[in-house]
């Protein structure tokens, strides 16, 4: 054991070499929170609409007109960009960032600090993602022509989906712990994640 890694054994001779091909490292190389597009979507595009149906029905009730139909269908997408758009901004985290800090064995804390470094310019993007979205499907559903947010809309998105973007996710991990799942609190082996 070197640390708490163990060595990777090269192989013997050079015949199991090419039928390798490389050498593994351990917790580097190992694929990370990978899943197909299929599964992705199935548990993202769902939480999208039960969010937005769910905002919508408590700011204006059933939608019955034609405007209220565009304000769901707004507000579903802006969801999506926080359900779908922010499993590829965790993915972000743990692909680039997190093996390296393991590797240098970098503690659970500064590990927490960089996925909320990650986390915050990555809901920033989120939220204007959202805004702008929100704004031009408004538009379409109003005057038939694409309408986009201006710079103070987007700036103050920006910082709403900054913030709420940790916000969420701190919740999802606190949640993800209770259920026994792999978190920022806990990882895999029952480290601090």
């Amino acid at each position: 054991m070197f640390g708490r890694f163990s060595v990777p054994q090269l192989p013997r001779n050079r015949s199991q070499h090419r039928k390798t091909n490389t050498v593994p490292t351990p917790l580097i190389d190992k694929p990370v929170a990978s899943e197909p597009l299929r599964v992705t979507l199935l548990r993202t595009v769902p939480l999208a609409l039960i969010v937005g149906s769910v905002v919508t029905l408590a700011a204006v009730g059933v939608p019955s007109s034609s405007r209220a139909w565009w304000v769901w269908a707004a507000r579903v997408v802006a969801a999506l960009w926080f359900t779908f758009g922010g499993h590829w901004v965790e993915l972000v985290f743990l692909r680039s960032v997190q093996p390296g800090m393991i590797q240098q064995g970098s503690s659970s804390a500064a590990r927490f600090a960089a996925r909320v470094a990650v986390w915050l310019p990555g809901g920033a993007v989120l939220g204007v993602g959202a805004m702008v979205s929100y704004t031009a499907i408004l538009g379409l559903g109003s005057s038939g022509g694409l309408v986009f947010p201006s710079g103070h809309d987007l700036f103050r998105s920006a910082w709403i989906g900054a913030v709420g973007f940790v916000l969420i996710e701190c919740v999802v991990h606190t949640v993800f712990t209770a259920l026994g799942r792999p978190s920022a609190w806990r990882a895999k082996d029952g480290r601090a994640g």
